[in-house]
């Protein structure tokens, strides 16, 4: 769940280290941008993208272990199916 494209780039002016938003910027806009924030909100910036990303990349892990545990449902129901079959 990267988040969707018209989200992303109504967002990106605030962001500036999630790839998604990053994709958006001018790199000379960019730079300059970097260059006028203070140490306090580059480390404001970071730690809320980290904790934004980590909540993404939980979701997505979780979805990920469901999907694998019902492939694997799935694969042992259709083998239960066959051996009942002969």
């Amino acid at each position: 769940m990267l988040g969707r494209a018209s989200q992303l780039k109504r967002e990106h002016e605030q962001h500036l280290i999630y790839f998604g938003h990053l994709r958006h910027w001018e790199p000379s806009k960019l730079a300059r941008r970097l260059a006028d924030i203070n140490r306090r909100d580059q480390i404001d910036q970071l730690a809320a993208q980290l904790v934004a990303m980590s909540k993404r990349n939980w979701t997505k892990h979780q979805r990920l272990r469901m999907a694998m545990i019902s492939g694997m449902t799935g694969v042992g129901l259709l083998g239960t199916a066959l051996l009942i079959a002969r």
